[in-house]
């Protein structure tokens, strides 16, 4: 059951990359508070979107640890899994970003 939770959590995290997509305005230096001006950072989905996959996550997160996820066959996952998903997460975001810019360079520019 936790593989459908990890392509729920992978769908959503990319949708959230790929649909960000806007033009933002000039700054004058390449940095910002969040270090190198990296588009991840400067392109963000309206507050309801981040909102809602943020929610759907957690609640994914969470339910194997409640009484209604044991009801449901879930099983809990131990801590360092959470650890490799960050980091796998974190890498899949950035390839996806990097691949999006060549694209919006390459065929949209």
């Amino acid at each position: 059951m936790h593989t459908a939770r990890r392509a729920l959590g992978r769908t959503l995290r990319a949708r959230f990359v790929v649909f960000a997509h806007r033009r933002p305005r000039r700054r004058r230096s390449s940095c910002s508070s969040f270090g190198p001006a990296v588009a991840i950072f400067r392109s963000r989905p309206s507050r309801p979107l981040a909102v809602g996959i943020d929610s759907i996550a957690l609640l994914g997160a969470i339910l194997p640890y409640t009484g209604f996820g044991s009801l449901l066959g879930f099983v809990p996952l131990p801590a360092t899994y959470f650890l490799f998903l960050v980091l796998v997460v974190t890498a899949y975001l950035f390839a996806v970003e990097t691949v999006k810019r060549y694209l919006f360079r390459t065929y949209f520019a």
